[in-house]
């Protein structure tokens, strides 16, 4: 048997026991290799696609006869009527480069691709192509989507060389390492980029997933992911090339305050942020002190003044973000109240709840609606899973369920001063009030510099 498509190294065995190896008497492939990778699973939805549309066309012919003249004409033009191009050039180079600019002409290859391309372009030996794919392996095997192999390799490059956007990612990737790689004679090479390449990737698949073991540390990277605080992961994984996981708490601690701070309530320019963490990242990543690293990030967090003002006012529309800010303020409320009881707050477990409901009804409508419906003095949790037609009940049906609550922060944080019972009406001052009380825990929650001094 001649094999007429060979996929890559990663996809090939996987490719022909589920597609290429059809077994005539058990009428289906092998399927010796179980789906582990992004692109099997992509493999997988392209054959049951094609499955699918060829058997709907099948379904629309009066007999068998008509099934298979059908299938011969398909065979027949997939056989015959397909044209492949074949290009020789005179050195592997060369051919990357053509690799490259045609698949340029249709939808651009990712930045994954195309550095692995480049990498193996660059190799000078057999020895370091299987470096490169050893790296490449480790990268589509530590995650789940594609999309989380294309952040990691560019928080990896900002971590070391600080901020690069997306779209000139490759282009400064091949820029950077071909004037390391051209040198004579070669100090840093393919071998040993894609070492630290491997090395990255399974510490930034332990930050992301909140997997280090450190249950401390693997608490605030929670909290990270929570708020999509993606901005910090450079930072950790620079930090983490140097530094023991458990170093790093305070790091880690004091980048969340500045995030929360900053963006998630202060809603400040995000670029300014991330300007600051990427330069901190690279400065770890070329020597730099952690306690030095520590004490610039302490300073750019907003004061207490400056964040409880921001917090008065804050509006957080992202249920992702509020909720874990209410979660975060619920925590602190147990703490302070020596409740040892464990509750889950995580998405799924419970819900965020608009007090004053996002469709109340008619003659109960604030004035500014829009303006009040998502303060944070007018949020709260709940367990489960959101019940609309609950949700927009008014405040004396819903009353039971806050006090009732074994949240505190539905049933100790005077919930019930939103609602004038004698006028039947919704309180303003009361969502301004309540959120000036979760105001005095926020800033305990996320301190300022201060704190770790």
């Amino acid at each position: 048997m001649e094999y007429f498509l060979v996929l890559s190294l990663f996809d090939r065995d996987f490719f022909r026991d589920h597609i290429q190896d059809w077994n005539e008497t058990l009428g289906e492939c092998p399927k010796i290799e179980k789906p582990g990778r992004p692109s099997h699973r992509l493999i997988l939805d392209a054959y049951n696609n094609f499955r699918s549309k060829i058997m709907g066309r099948l379904q629309g012919f009066p007999d068998d006869e008509a099934r298979l003249d059908y299938l011969d004409s398909l065979r027949e033009c997939l056989i015959n009527g397909l044209v492949f191009v074949e290009i020789q050039t005179p050195s592997s180079s060369d051919a990357n480069e053509v690799f490259e600019t045609i698949n340029s002409r249709g939808k651009d290859l990712s930045t994954v691709d195309l550095v692995r391309n480049f990498l193996m372009e660059k190799s000078t030996s057999e020895h370091e192509k299987h470096r490169v794919n050893d790296a490449w392996r480790s990268l589509l095997d530590g995650f789940d989507r594609r999309e989380e192999i294309e952040k990691f390799l560019r928080h990896f490059w900002v971590s070391k060389h600080g901020d690069v956007k997306s779209h000139s990612l490759y282009t400064t990737i091949r820029r950077d390492l071909s004037s390391h790689f051209d040198k004579r004679p070669q100090v840093y090479g393919v071998g040993a980029f894609s070492a630290e390449l491997e090395g990255a990737a399974g510490r930034y698949a332990e930050l992301i997933n909140g997997s280090t073991g450190v249950a401390e540390f693997d608490a605030a990277l929670n909290e990270i992911r929570a708020m999509s605080a993606d901005a910090l992961y450079p930072l950790l994984l620079s930090a983490s090339g140097r530094q023991q996981y458990s170093q790093l708490q305070p790091l880690v601690e004091a980048s969340i305050s500045y995030y929360v701070r900053w963006t998630v309530v202060g809603r400040r320019e995000s670029t300014l942020l991330e300007e600051n963490v990427f330069s901190a990242a690279k400065e770890l990543a070329r020597g730099a002190n952690l306690d030095g690293v520590l004490h610039k990030v302490l300073g750019w967090i907003p004061d207490d003044e400056t964040f409880k003002s921001d917090f008065l006012e804050a509006s957080i529309p992202k249920q992702s973000q509020a909720r874990y800010l209410l979660a975060q303020i619920e925590q602190y409320l147990r703490i302070e109240n020596d409740i040892r009881e464990e509750v889950v707050l995580g998405d799924g477990k419970v819900h965020v709840e608009n007090i004053y409901p996002q469709k109340p009804e008619k003659e109960l409508k604030l004035e500014d609606h829009d303006d009040w419906v998502s303060r944070l003095g007018n949020l709260t949790l709940l367990a489960g899973k959101k019940n609309q037609a609950q949700a927009n009940l008014s405040f004396p049906e819903k009353a039971d369920v806050y006090t009732g609550s074994a949240l505190l922060i539905s049933s100790r944080t005077n919930i019930q001063e939103l609602w004038d019972g004698q006028n039947w009406a919704w309180r303003v001052d009361g969502i301004k009030a309540r959120q000036a009380r979760l105001a005095e825990y926020a800033l305990k929650v996320w301190p300022n510099g201060s704190h770790w001094a």
